[in-house]
């Protein structure tokens, strides 16, 4: 299912394929596995899909999820395409907090998301299995002025 157009051949895309492909790119995840109470969307480029997010434990009281991104090409992360999958925790589910863990090896996530506006608040001990997560936090009102939600 199309969600939303975001320029030249990019589109925004939310179907039953996104969860496994996600997974799939996680280590230590496999392509079945599946986030209780989640929605997956993605990225694609023409035919073939470079990004996805998994949008998970919801509460609506509180207006908060957790998100985990994955993706199979690093140039997907641009403007229009940031945007475009955050506005579904932040305008759809009217989410005013998002978080997230990252392996703490994983350089590239962390500075991905440093670079949209996370924050570093903790650390979660051996959150994954045999090694640390960091937990990061993005409010709403904290995100940078180019994505447009404040």
């Amino acid at each position: 299912m199309l969600i939303d157009p975001i320029g030249g051949d990019r589109f925004i895309i939310a179907d039953d394929r996104m969860m496994g492909w996600i997974a799939s790119r996680i280590e230590g995840l496999s392509s079945g596995y599946s986030w209780a109470q989640a929605s997956a969307i993605g990225l694609a480029s023409g035919a073939e899909i470079i990004a996805g997010m998994v949008v998970h434990d919801y509460v609506p009281e509180t207006r908060s999820c957790q998100i985990t991104f994955a993706a199979s090409r690093a140039n997907w992360a641009t403007k229009a395409s940031i945007r475009a999958m955050l506005a579904y925790p932040f305008r759809q589910l009217n989410c005013r907090r998002l978080t997230t863990l990252i392996r703490r090896s994983n350089t590239r996530a962390i500075r991905f998301n440093l670079g949209i506006g996370f924050k570093q608040e903790g650390v979660v001990r051996y959150g994954f299995g045999d090694e640390d997560a960091l937990l990061f936090g993005l409010l709403v009102e904290e995100t940078p002025a180019w994505m447009g939600f404040t």
